[in-house]
């Protein structure tokens, strides 16, 4: 696991204007040395988390 609360997430998306489709927000956490990125699904009137997890910055070379 990733220690990301359900909460965390819930909290996250909760002032967030969401659209219809797949969507990926990228916040700043306190007690996370990375911005956690959330990707989402949207349909109707419900958002489905897809995945959440701290986004590192850059990669590997």
């Amino acid at each position: 696991m990733n220690g990301i609360s359900e909460d965390m997430v819930r909290k996250i998306l909760k002032n967030k204007e969401l659209i219809q489709g797949k969507q990926e927000i990228i916040e700043n956490c306190k007690g996370f040395k990375y911005p956690l990125k959330v990707v989402i699904s949207v349909e109707n009137d419900l958002a489905i988390v897809i995945t959440n997890y701290p986004l590192k910055e850059g990669g590997k070379k």
